[in-house]
């Protein structure tokens, strides 16, 4: 499962058989991760704009449940 981009302890996009993800770092006292699936262009965008990708973390991060399926 190849990484593509990462940050230890906050996120990384990852690439395998079914397609690509993002694990995003949540919590405070207990951490945990949300994996959520990225399309091609989403990732791509993602990887491009660090303030899209901020914000796209910090979205996650302030209501991880929205992304937990």
């Amino acid at each position: 499962m190849p990484i593509i981009i990462s940050e230890p302890y906050n996120y990384e996009i990852i690439e395998d058989n079914v397609g690509r993800h993002i694990n995003v770092m949540c919590g405070s006292s207990a951490l945990f991760e949300v994996k959520i699936p990225l399309s091609l262009s989403k990732s791509i965008e993602l990887i491009q704009d660090k303030n899209k990708l901020n914000y796209f973390l910090k979205q996650v991060r302030d209501n991880p449940q929205k992304y937990i399926k």
